[in-house]
Formats: structure tokens, sequence, C-alpha cells
């Protein structure tokens, strides 16, 4: 059911779908007609070989347009394409860094240059520290002695990279 009340809402109403006395008239080449009849406006779209296209039902008369209802479709499918391939160039990614107490320096330094290469690129970056057994009642030990010198390491290659 709900589907089909999404489809009837998206659906474009066109020639004698639309159900008003009175419509606000764009001509073909996108002149305005003024108000006019619906039947009167309907009979113009047909004597030119076009579709009288619903464009705005909301306002107080409706208003339509005199045009080919196939190219109207395809022009607002077009300008969803556009819209959408813009909403996913502009979106940014939150990548995820685990780190753990016990990481060789070398591990560090790729994870290191992954993290440049992220921030680079534009996307968020969350680093994790995860502890496990013994780690976890040393906590203020490890950050101090161990990770806390790299992660300065780290915020300086940020720093230099942002500027």
């Amino acid at each position: 059911m709900a589907t089909n009340a999404k489809r009837q809402e998206n659906r474009i109403l066109s020639n004698r779908e639309i159900r008003a006395r009175e419509v606000r008239l764009i001509g073909a080449d996108g002149e305005n007609l003024g108000i006019q009849g619906f039947f009167k406006a309907l009979n113009m779209a047909q004597d030119v070989g076009l579709d009288l296209i619903l464009i705005n039902p909301q306002t107080n008369p409706p208003v339509c347009k005199i045009g080919d209802l196939g190219k109207h479709k395809y022009d607002l499918q077009k300008k969803q394409k556009d819209i959408d391939r813009r909403n996913r160039e502009n979106r940014v990614e939150l990548k995820e860094v685990q780190l753990r107490p016990a990481i060789d320096s070398h591990d560090l330094g790729v994870k290191i240059k992954h993290i440049q290469e992220w921030i680079t690129d534009g996307d968020k970056v969350k680093i994790v520290i995860k502890f496990r057994g013994r780690e976890m009642a040393n906590k203020e030990v490890v950050l101090l002695y161990f990770l806390i010198p790299h992660l300065f390491v780290l915020v300086l290659l940020l720093l230099i990279l942002v500027r």
C-alpha cells in the first residue's frame, strides 16, 4: 500500500488526468500565457501536438505547461541523477583505525600512513585504542609510556598535513 501511495505521489499528471477548472498556463517556449480554462489549455496543447503537463499542483490555480511529457520526465530524471551524483561526491566518510598497546613500530607506521592518506582525501578518522587482559588494569601506564609518544608524532604529522 505504501509503495503504491508513493508512486501516485511522484506521478506526473498530464492532459485529462489534471483535475482543475482553470490553470496558469506556460507555453511550449516558456512564455506565460496567463490563466486559462482547462479545456482551452488542453485544446491549445493538442493543436500544437504536445501534452498539457501539471508542473505545480499546490498553487491556486495550478501551473501547467505545454510540452512533451516524455522529454519532461527525462529532464526530471536527469536532474535527480545530477543531484544524487553531487551528494555522493560531497560525502565525507568516517574511517576507523584500531590500535593496541603492544603494536610494533612498523605496524604503527603503516597505520599512520593510512591515516595521512585518508585525511588528505578529506575523510574523517577515528582512532580506537583497545586494551586486553592486564592492559586494562594499567591503562595509564600503557598510555604514558607507549602510546602517547607515538600519538604525539601522529598529531605532529597531521598538523603538517593540515597546513
